[in-house]
């Protein structure tokens, strides 16, 4: 979900969509997350992470991307290891 996912939008939720956007861009370009199932939700500023990868680095990876996004104040990671990888 971009954004907050709210029929109104006010300037803040358009800078959470753009947080969005940046974040989701800059996993789609990394070579080391190239299977990468993690949705990425911001609301006012804070970034939460959801999903699945195959690495602790994979998800360390995302959670650094999403920290040096400028527009962050916070990143809750809640990304988890698939299966087979644990």
């Amino acid at each position: 979900m971009t954004g907050n996912g709210k029929a109104g939008c006010d300037a803040g939720c358009v800078q959470d969509r753009q947080i969005t956007a940046a974040i989701e861009t800059a996993m789609r370009e990394r070579a080391s997350l190239p299977d990468w199932e993690v949705q990425v939700q911001t609301e006012g500023g804070i970034v939460y992470l959801h999903g699945l990868v195959d690495t602790i680095v994979q998800k360390d990876a995302i959670e650094a991307i999403a920290r040096e996004t400028p527009g962050v104040v916070g990143v809750e990671n809640a990304i988890n290891l698939r299966a087979s990888s644990r």
